[in-house]
């Protein structure tokens, strides 16, 4: 916990930095909190909820709290952090959610064990870094690994997959998230898409 402390106290003071794009709705130094906090989570095992009562006594508790109501346990990279705060800002005016993590099961199950909403029986199909179950769209960030063969075949089998279930999948990019504007142009795209789908359907 110390350790989580004396990093937190160093962004904020601009002691450490790397560059944030814009479009979050939080400052510089927040977003690189809440990657911090995400990833300590997700490496520890920490609930992020927590965090203000344990860190009272070194850290105000009222910018903890403000803190850790955008943090995820589903974060698991910086990149997926980054990605779930650009997005959260543009969903808002949809009035629909993105959760981090969803699993998505071949009898076409969805299940939350991040979050504490069950296993799932069936086969996996898909961990998603972002989904929403209620319009079946998933939001996939590939990162430079998925550039290699290997990893571009299994990417194209799970899209497969996924559509054969009947989810919209929206693979994101660095280049997305370096351009606000076009990241929701094709998130806002997808939502419109995928509720003439529901409406479709009827």
């Amino acid at each position: 916990m110390l350790t989580l402390i004396h990093c937190l106290k160093s962004l904020w003071s601009g002691e450490h930095s790397w560059n944030i794009p814009v479009g979050t709705g939080l400052t510089d130094a927040g977003v690189r909190a809440v990657q911090l906090v995400d990833a300590m989570s997700r490496i520890f095992g920490i609930d992020p909820q927590e965090l203000p009562e344990a860190c009272a006594h070194h850290l105000d508790r009222r910018r903890m709290e403000v803190l850790t109501s955008w943090c995820d346990q589903g974060g698991e990279s910086p990149m997926e952090t980054l990605m779930r705060l650009m997005t959260r800002r543009i969903m808002r005016g949809t009035g629909r959610k993105l959760t981090s993590q969803i699993v998505v099961h071949a009898d076409g199950s969805v299940s939350d064990p991040v979050h504490g909403r069950g296993a799932g029986n069936s086969r996996i199909v898909a961990r998603l870094d972002l989904g929403c179950e209620e319009l079946k769209l998933a939001l996939q960030y590939d990162g430079s690994g998925h550039l290699h063969r290997s990893v571009r075949d299994k990417d194209s089998r799970i899209n497969a997959e996924l559509a054969n279930l009947d989810w919209h999948v929206v693979r994101v990019t660095k280049g997305h998230l370096d351009d606000v504007k076009t990241l929701e142009k094709v998130l806002l795209d997808a939502v419109r898409l995928c509720e003439r789908r529901i409406a479709q359907r009827g």
